[in-house]
């Protein structure tokens, strides 16, 4: 782990903080994003329930 101060100013201080460096990724497997799981299409039976259910909350 490396620290880096950026700014001094009377307000503060700023620092970077470095993990990990780019030269110890394993080269073998590359480094990817999570991506949020893929919502699916609701149904219309779906949406037509939930419009129902909307309804019966409004009276």
């Amino acid at each position: 782990m490396e620290v880096k101060s950026l700014n001094k100013r009377a307000s503060g201080q700023a620092f970077e903080v470095i993990l990990k460096s780019p030269t110890e990724l394993s080269p073998e497997r590359p480094q990817t994003l999570a991506l949020p799981p893929q919502k699916k299409e609701p149904s219309l039976g779906e949406l037509q329930r939930r419009l129902e259910a909307a309804e019966e909350r409004r009276k």
